[in-house]
């Protein structure tokens, strides 16, 4: 006689096609501990769906929450990592993070017109940034393409921290000569 239900309950979730249960991280949940960090540093009269938003957890769009950057500015930043991200694949660089899957792994054969847009974009972009200057362009970098979010910036009411005006200033003209150079301000004269 055979038991149907012997032994453990099985675990619910998504499961793998063999039938084991599936360890992949589901991409729409995000942690409590997340949503909490992303109100601790978005302004107070954010709702919990705009803290949800797959684009609200980064850097940019918390600092485009706060006031501190303007959309058009917002627009060169994304503008700026896809341009980042995009050279990266061609080249077949190693992503930057661990944890990072885009942007790097196996080389593709890009045909001549793709690799040649894709290296006038990001040296247009590498120029862009070095007008600058050391800190600016390395607050770029942190922020943009590493995804450091500077809380340091503020003090704890929320006003901006004055200590680290230089590097908010190279950092806003990093994105203002993204901005000139790419034509995103047109851009977005036509769109309003």
């Amino acid at each position: 006689m055979a038991r149907s239900n012997a032994g453990r309950p099985r675990k619910s979730g998504p499961r793998q096609p063999n039938g084991q249960l599936s360890r992949a991280i589901q991409s729409s949940t995000i942690l409590p501990e997340t949503l909490d960090r992303r109100r601790e540093m978005a302004p107070k009269n954010t709702t919990d769906d705009e803290l949800r938003s797959s684009d609200f957890g980064t850097p940019i769009a918390l600092l485009a929450a706060r006031g501190m950057i303007t959309a058009t500015q917002k627009d060169a930043a994304f503008v700026a990592e896809r341009t980042y991200t995009r050279w990266r694949s061609m080249c077949g660089a190693p992503p930057r993070h661990v944890g990072d899957h885009g942007g790097g792994g196996t080389p593709r054969e890009p045909d001549e017109r793709a690799w040649r847009n894709a290296k006038s974009s990001f040296e247009m972009l590498e120029r862009s940034i070095k007008r600058s200057g050391i800190v600016g362009s390395a607050t770029f970098e942190s922020i943009v393409f590493d995804g450091w979010y500077p809380a340091v910036w503020f003090e704890n009411n929320g006003r901006v921290n004055i200590g680290y005006a230089k590097a908010q200033n190279a950092f806003k003209a990093a994105l203002d000569a993204i901005v000139k150079d790419f034509g995103l301000e047109a851009k977005n004269n036509l769109a309003a």
